[in-house]
This record gives structure tokens, C-alpha cells and sequence, in this order.
């Protein structure tokens, strides 16, 4: 095949390429010139290494993509390698199913006019995939499966390899018998998916499991003691009566507004609608009231319906108001307060914490989401990068402000 003939292959794969990459990832809608470029370089690889017959071009692709994607784009390596799997994995369905019908009509083998015609519907049937399945959901489901999806995806090469071995050694042969290839393929993957989605779905049970056992009983405690207190108004009614008789005016109003302090603060925690999020601010006030640390709940009703699961928001807010009250305790200041605000701003959905303490420098602002990255050193930066993950996963952002005497982490959700 012709070198122009190889390009105008090649152009059309990648535009292919490009209108799934788009709707996946919107990093792609926002770097105009860098797609450009991104473009360019790969009809470019696409078309050389097409044109001198490459040994495993399949492969060279792959790799030429990543790293593309983490030198123009960004893109961390794995990331990469899953976004172009992922849009390799459809446009590879839609030609070989073309293919599958040629051979199916007629005998025929692999062309330049049949290459054109094959890639121009590649580009119409992709088209309409991506208009009608929501691809922007995938890679939101990759930052929160990482670990998974690589080993998953690492399985799913050993086919792809075994193909482009296959197709490099004899490619009019491979043409013949890309139906069985092609089938083969398919059941690999199958059996793989399978395996790897009762994995996942193990893995998120025990996650869910492990939330529950620990945060029911909790609010059961929690129940318990509201209607304990019920109970107990009748012996406060009494007391003040007597602290009436005795025309103790200020005594009465001292004691009125303990007994409905500590009845408001429990009531709010039963009012969240969320069992989960009732139990974990009822153990964390408990565990804050130990060490004398003032500790206020703010929120909308009803609660914003964030898109975290139930054992997700227990790791957010549970390592926010640990951060925040390990924060509290170094300041030494003696009204030490937290503060956990959960509302509707807008379009998005806020979680945010404040707490009294020591200003934190902009380096450490920086460096405080990042892997591994710790104040308190003993291999114990894991809790923001957690978080900063896991808010990711849905789009979402964290921000950390300083203020007199306040440092406040703030989570926006769309």
C-alpha cells in the first residue's frame, strides 16, 4: 500500500478515534492546540508505522498513545493506557464486525478501497455510540476502580498481543480467519469481565458490610440515649420546679439551656435522613467531647444528595474531622472548635470542615494532596489523598483555605 494511502487510512482512524476520546475524557474539549498536535502525531505514527510494516504495530500504538497522552495531554500512564484501550476495544468491535459481513457477502481481502470504506462507517457508527451511550461515566468509574481496571486491563492485553503476533506474521491469512480471531477474542474477554465484575462486586460488599457493622450499633446507642432523655425531662420538669420555688431566676436559665443544647445537638444528628452519616457525627462528637473540643453540624434540609457511596462518605468526612482534630490539638489554643458544613451552593453540593488551629503554609497546600504526603510523617499521608481521589472520581474538587485562626477543606461536587 501507498504512503498517501497509509495516511488516508490512518487520518480517518484517528478522527474515529478522536470523536470516542472527546466524549470520554473532557480534558480532550479543552486544550484546543494540544489536540492538534496529539492528532497530527498520531496519523503520523499511525501512517509509518503502517507503511514500513512495523513488526507488532499494534503494540508501538499503544505505547506511542501513552506516552502522547502524558507528554501533550497530562495524562498519568495508566490513565492513558486504559483511555486508549477503552477507545481501541470500540472502534476494534465496530471494524472487525464490518469485516466479519464483507467475508460474509463476498470473498474478499484487505484493501486500500475496502480500508476507506470500512474506517468511513467506522466513523458514522461511532457517531452514533457515542451519542447514544453516556462514555463520560467511564472514566469516572476507572478513578474509583484503578487498581482493578489495570489488572484487568493487563489480562485483556495477552489476546490483543496474540493478535497483533498473528496478524504482523500473515496478514491475508489473518484477514480470512478474523472471525474465529475475532470470536476468540470476544470469549477471552468475556470470561475475564465476569470474574473481574464478581470481584468488584465481593469487594463492595465487604466495604458496605464492614460500614454497617460498625455504625449501626452506634446509632443504636444513638436512639437509645434520645429516648433516655425523654424519659429524663420528667426529672429536669422536677428540678426546675424546685429551682423555681426557690426563685433562682439565673440558675434556671443555666440549666435550661444545657438540657436543650445537648437535646438540639442529638437531634440534628438523627434528622441527616443518612443512618450512616447519623451514626459516624454521633461517634465523632462523642470522641471530640473527650478532648474538650467543641464540635458543630450545619446542614440544608433535607440533606443534598451527594453522588458518594455510604462507605465512601464515612472515608470523606471520617479522615476530614480526624485531619481537623489532630489540626485542633497541635494549635494548644483553648477553645478548640470544629465545625462540619454539608449544603446545597448553587449547582453543587458542598461538604466542607473548619477547624481552629495554626495556619498551614501554601507549600504545604500544594503538597498536602499528593500521595504519601504527611505533616505528621510515619507513613500517614494516605487520608487527603484519599479523599482528593475519591472526589475526583466524581468530578469534583477540593479546596483548603486559611483564615484567622481557621484553616477550612472544602468539597465541591457538581
Amino acid at each position: 500500500m501507498k504512503l498517501w494511502q497509509m495516511f488516508i487510512l490512518s487520518a480517518l482512524e484517528i478522527v474515529a478515534y478522536y470523536v470516542v476520546i472527546y466524549n470520554t475524557d473532557e480534558r480532550f474539549s479543552k486544550d484546543s492546540k494540544m489536540v492538534m498536535v496529539w492528532s497530527s502525531l498520531m496519523i503520523i505514527e499511525g501512517t509509518l508505522v503502517g507503511y514500513f510494516n512495523v513488526p507488532l504495530r499494534m503494540l508501538w500504538g499503544f505505547l506511542f498513545a501513552v506516552i502522547a497522552f502524558k507528554v501533550l495531554m497530562r495524562i498519568p500512564y495508566l490513565q492513558g493506557l486504559f483511555l486508549h484501550v477503552f477507545v481501541i476495544v470500540i472502534l476494534a468491535t465496530v471494524q472487525i464486525c464490518q469485516m466479519v459481513v464483507l467475508l460474509i457477502v463476498k470473498n474478499t481481502t484487505y484493501s486500500f478501497f475496502n480500508g476507506v470504506i470500512i474506517n468511513s462507517i467506522l466513523i458514522v457508527a461511532v457517531y452514533f455510540i457515542v451519542r447514544i451511550f453516556p462514555l463520560n461515566k467511564v472514566l469516572v468509574f476507572y478513578l474509583k476502580k484503578q487498581s482493578f481496571i489495570n489488572t484487568l486491563m493487563f489480562v485483556l492485553l495477552v489476546p490483543v498481543v496474540f493478535y497483533s503476533i498473528i496478524w504482523d506474521s500473515n496478514q491475508a491469512n489473518s484477514w480470512q480467519y478474523v472471525s474465529l480471531i475475532f470470536t476468540a477474542i470476544i470469549i477471552w474477554t468475556l470470561i475475564v469481565i465476569i470474574l473481574f465484575l464478581e470481584i468488584v462486586k465481593i469487594n463492595e460488599g465487604r466495604k458496605i458490610a464492614k460500614i454497617y457493622n460498625e455504625y449501626y450499633p452506634i446509632l443504636e446507642r444513638l436512639i437509645d440515649e434520645v429516648k433516655t432523655k425523654q424519659h429524663d425531662y420528667k426529672n429536669h420538669l422536677q428540678a426546675l420546679y424546685s429551682i423555681a420555688e426557690l426563685d433562682r431566676n439565673t440558675q434556671i436559665a443555666t440549666y435550661i439551656e444545657d438540657v436543650m443544647q445537648t437535646s438540639y445537638k442529638n437531634e440534628k444528628f438523627l434528622n441527616t435522613n443518612n443512618n450512616i452519616i447519623s451514626a459516624l457525627l454521633y461517634s465523632k462528637n462523642s470522641e471530640l467531647q473527650s478532648k474538650n473540643i467543641e464540635f458543630e453540624f450545619i446542614y440544608d434540609m433535607p440533606l443534598p444528595s451527594y453522588p458518594l457511596k455510604d462507605y465512601e462518605m464515612v472515608e470523606v468526612i471520617g479522615n476530614l474531622i480526624d485531619n481537623a482534630k489532630d489540626a485542633a490539638l497541635v494549635s494548644g489554643d483553648r477553645d478548640k472548635r470544629i465545625t462540619i458544613t454539608m449544603k446545597n451552593d448553587s449547582d453543587h453540593k458542598i461538604i466542607e470542615v473548619a477547624n481552629t488551629g495554626l495556619p498551614i503554609s501554601q507549600d504545604m497546600i500544594n503538597n498536602i494532596l499528593k500521595k504519601g504526603y504527611s505533616t505528621k510523617g510515619d507513613n500517614r499521608g494516605y487520608g487527603l489523598y484519599n479523599i482528593n481521589k475519591i472526589v475526583e472520581s466524581y468530578y469534583g474538587k477540593i479546596e483548603i483555605v486559611n483564615s484567622v485562626g481557621w484553616i477550612t477543606v472544602t468539597l465541591v461536587f457538581p
